[in-house]
């Protein structure tokens, strides 16, 4: 059985809901003049939509495991943030996709796929696992972040 059962006392998570319009040529070069490093941005995006998702799947999947109150109800909070950020990406990707970036739907297809092999690899009492995966990503994540 887990030994998770702790949260951090200052650690107060709070839902961010986000919402972002901006005009698709600036999109195609948002970091304009570099090319390179936007088109980095742009399969960043993509990767994120799917690993938010696994993510999701994941926590949901260790969710019954946890017996911690506290520590539950910020795994709420922090799935419903993923969904917001995964829902952004989503249309970012779609604005993506509407300025003529066509294999953005090929890239996110096989990212799919990839992480949904993994995520039903796992077996149930395998959460902790999971959740260690969800911590990589996440380490990942804000460090690419921290690039832009």
């Amino acid at each position: 059985m887990s030994t998770l059962t702790f949260s951090p006392k200052d650690i107060n998570l709070k839902i961010r809901t986000l919402h972002q319009e901006a005009d698709v040529n600036w999109l195609s070069r948002w970091f304009y003049p570099d090319d390179v490093v936007s088109h980095f941005a742009n399969v960043v995006s993509t990767d994120l939509e799917t690993v938010e998702g696994y993510i999701v799947t994941a926590v949901q999947r260790a969710q019954p495991h946890i017996k911690c109150q506290r520590l539950s109800q910020q795994i709420e909070i922090f799935l419903q943030q993923e969904q917001a950020h995964s829902e952004l990406h989503h249309a970012y990707n779609r604005f993506l996709i509407d300025a003529g970036y066509v294999h953005v739907v090929n890239a996110h297809q096989r990212r799919q796929r990839d992480y949904a092999e993994l995520a039903s690899s796992s077996k149930p009492e395998d959460y902790e696992y999971l959740l260690r995966q969800v911590c990589y990503l996440e380490h990942v994540a804000s460090s690419v972040g921290r690039v832009f």
